[in-house]
């Protein structure tokens, strides 16, 4: 057995909540790690909007198809280029996330014990988090 782990036993200060920094930091790494998981998927998405062509059928432009289009911008211009622009990409996520995560937490805690402290409340606390980073 691994001994208690519910959230109230997370935290050395016997609050189920952490501090704001280690949400702040949390959402730094989430936020860059989810940037640049999906960076392909973005430079390709950005790519297909652009294009004018269409992109699927018998006409289909340069690009056609997100899987072809990973695959075509990977073999003509290298596997690294597919993370080309994650750099700026994470600036705005190193920026925006620590925030959005921090105002949650911070949220959470000001609701806890009160009627918003539940399912609604967690989504309530995300919409106000996002408003707060924007």
């Amino acid at each position: 057995v691994h001994g208690d782990l519910s959230p109230s036993a997370s935290c050395s200060m016997g609050s189920r909540h952490s501090p704001p920094w280690k949400e702040a930091v949390s959402g730094l790494v989430a936020g860059v790690a989810s940037r640049t998981v999906t960076a392909p998927l973005d430079l390709v998405k950005i790519r297909l909007q652009l294009q004018i062509e269409p992109t699927v059928g018998a006409r289909a432009g340069y690009y056609a198809g997100m899987l072809r289009s990973l695959v075509k911008v990977a073999r003509q211009e290298g596997v690294s280029s597919l993370w080309r622009g994650n750099v700026a990409g994470n600036m705005l996520y190193m920026t925006f996330a620590p925030v959005q995560f921090a105002v949650f937490g911070e949220l959470r805690r000001r609701s806890a014990g009160s009627a918003l402290d539940d399912e609604y409340g967690v989504l309530t606390g995300w919409g106000a988090a996002g408003l707060g980073a924007a």
